[in-house]
Parts: C-alpha cells; sequence; structure tokens
C-alpha cells in the first residue's frame, strides 16, 4: 500500500516538474519573440562617407541618417543619433560605406597622418627619383634614417671656382639626418647583387627642408648614406673639387 502511494507521489510530482519545463519554454519563446519584434534605433550612412571627414561635416552634410533595426542587430557600440556626444572635428578613421551602422570607434582624434604614411606632426611627405649607388644600391627602406649628400657646379665668380677652375664643383652634407617614409623599391637580398637598387624616396621634411630638397633636386645631384642608431654625421662647409676633381686641400 505505501509502495502505492510513493508511486502516486513520485507521478504527480514528475508531472509538476514537465509542467514547469513547459511553461518555462513557452514563456522563453514568448520572451524571445517579442525581443526580436523590438526595434532599436542607429545611425546608418546613406551615402559613404570617406575617410578623414569630420564628425561636424558627416551630420551636416547629410552622410548620416537615423534608423530602426531589430534589437538583435544592433551592434553594442552603435551610435543612435546624429546627437551623439561626439567631438565636432573627430574624422572617420577609414571610408564608411554607404548602408553601413556607425559604431563609435568610426570617428576618432585627427592624427598626423590619414593613409599608409606615418608622417610625423609638423612634417610633410615629399618624394625624391634617387636611383643606383646614389640610394644606397637600393637598402634604404621605410624607416630608415639617411644623410642626404649634394653635389653642385660652382659659381664661376665665386673664389672656391676661380681657385679650382671655372668648372669647380663641390659635394655637401645638406642634412645629417631624415627620415625616411616610404620607397619604391625592395631591399637586395644579397650584398653582391646590390648594383642597382632606388627609385623613389620619400622623406619627411620641414618646409625649409622640402624647399632645400627640390632644389638640390633640380639643380645638383643628390646622394644618401644610410645611417644606424651611431652613426655620426656633421653639418659641414663641403669639399670643393677642381676640374680634375682633386680635393682642395690636396691639390698643389
Amino acid at each position: 500500500m505505501n509502495r502505492r502511494v510513493l508511486l502516486i507521489v513520485a507521478a504527480v510530482v514528475l508531472a509538476l516538474v514537465g509542467t514547469g519545463v513547459i511553461y518555462a519554454y513557452v514563456h522563453n519563446a514568448d520572451k524571445r519573440a517579442v525581443d526580436s519584434t523590438r526595434a532599436a534605433q542607429v545611425l546608418v550612412a546613406v551615402h559613404e562617407v570617406p575617410a578623414g571627414t569630420t564628425w561636424n561635416d558627416a551630420v551636416k552634410g547629410n552622410y548620416l541618417e537615423e534608423q530602426n533595426v531589430p534589437v538583435d542587430s544592433a551592434p553594442d557600440l552603435a551610435l543612435s543619433s546624429t546627437d551623439a556626444s561626439v567631438p565636432l572635428d573627430e574624422v572617420a578613421t577609414a571610408s564608411i560605406a554607404s548602408g553601413q551602422i556607425v559604431l563609435r570607434p568610426m570617428f576618432a582624434e585627427k592624427t598626423s597622418a590619414i593613409g599608409p604614411l606615418p608622417i610625423p606632426a609638423k612634417q610633410i611627405a615629399v618624394a625624391f627619383s634617387i636611383n643606383g649607388p646614389a640610394a644606397v644600391a637600393g637598402f634604404v627602406q621605410p624607416q630608415s634614417e639617411v644623410a642626404v649628400f649634394t653635389t653642385y657646379k660652382l659659381d664661376p665668380t665665386a673664389a672656391a671656382a676661380t681657385k679650382n677652375g671655372a668648372s669647380g664643383s663641390a659635394t655637401k652634407l645638406l642634412f645629417p639626418r631624415i627620415l625616411v617614409l616610404a620607397t619604391s623599391n625592395t631591399s637586395p637580398t644579397e650584398l653582391n647583387n646590390a648594383n642597382g637598387g632606388g627609385g623613389t624616396i620619400t622623406l619627411a621634411l620641414t618646409q625649409a627642408q622640402a624647399e632645400q630638397m627640390i632644389l638640390a633636386s633640380q639643380t645638383s645631384q643628390l646622394y644618401l648614406g644610410l645611417l644606424s642608431d651611431t652613426s655620426v654625421t656633421n653639418a659641414d662647409t663641403g669639399v670643393t673639387y677642381n676640374t680634375k676633381y682633386v680635393p682642395v686641400n690636396l691639390a698643389k
């Protein structure tokens, strides 16, 4: 008799547990269905936003539009409104495609460079064509530091030119240490194959340095020296040569 009672009690308990499980499942299913129909407001790019566009320009130019999407489709970092607390001078760090939901990290403080060239603050990138041995046979690579030399004809009326002949020339260290931002060549893999190299070399320069480099590239010959951390370079007055290219201090 007691065994029958225990079986009946166990059956009732199991029935109650089963009912609870079914209720919980149905309740959660209803909740998921409700959540899927709920909408969240997000900001969407209705036109492509070019990299470097300020937040102020993106808003005023009607690049962005508030739209509703299902809650489950709204990223956690999505901006919800053009009234979002984004500084007006922050810029798009990369191009934002039309139709893309705008995330907060897509706008950030403007840096010194947008794109592949890491231009140091207050400097500009200027490219020059330097080839062969003058470009250290192709061993100059991005982030290298170089010394820049220039060889030029002396003014025939100058004292040095008069002393060494009307066709006297001079070589001078133009800049003791300049940062290389980019090159158009790949580095040679063997020293004994380093006969060519060079190409277009992009340097980080101040305006004054750029003016001097551009003038030197148009009126004289440029020559680079590849530097290490311990290389020593000092500005000098140059070495003057006579018509036979003999250093002045050795000429008789």
